[in-house]
């Protein structure tokens, strides 16, 4: 990263504010950490201030994580989305790779090194593919 850009923006969307504040703490030393409680309040957020990745709880009242991820996937593909949850069923698994386009699914209880690091390879991801579009053109 260029010392004058700012970091990444990263969306943390969970019901639980507990996972909020720790994942909140986690990533703010390297990115610009964004959160929502609900699938429809990171959907406004999202739609108002342009986010590189989101990191989204699979089980939410309202929208679940994978219809949530699919809705953002539809309004702004290039966003690079996980999941990150307790249940890892398979059908879950299969709809959010599928329908939610996620790069990638993780587990809670989640080990802090390996998420930071799954969190920059995807923020990593976002700014190839800024920066691509930006070349396009030329």
């Amino acid at each position: 990263m260029n010392p004058i850009e700012a970091p990444p923006t990263i969306l943390v969307v969970d019901d639980e504010p507990n996972m909020l504040s720790s994942l909140r703490r986690l990533l703010r030393g390297e990115f610009t950490v964004l959160t929502a409680a609900s699938g429809q309040a990171a959907l406004e957020l999202i739609r108002s201030q342009p986010v590189a990745c989101i990191l989204a709880d699979q089980r939410m009242p309202g929208l679940s994580g994978t219809a949530f991820l699919t809705q953002a996937a539809q309004e702004y593909p290039d966003t690079v989305r996980m999941i990150l949850t307790g249940y890892s069923d398979l059908e879950n698994v299969v709809a959010a790779i599928n329908t939610g386009q996620v790069y990638r699914y993780l587990v809670k209880p989640w080990n802090p090194d390996e998420l930071l690091a799954t969190v920059r390879e995807a923020a990593a991801k976002h700014s190839l593919v800024e920066e691509n579009q930006h070349l396009t053109p030329e």
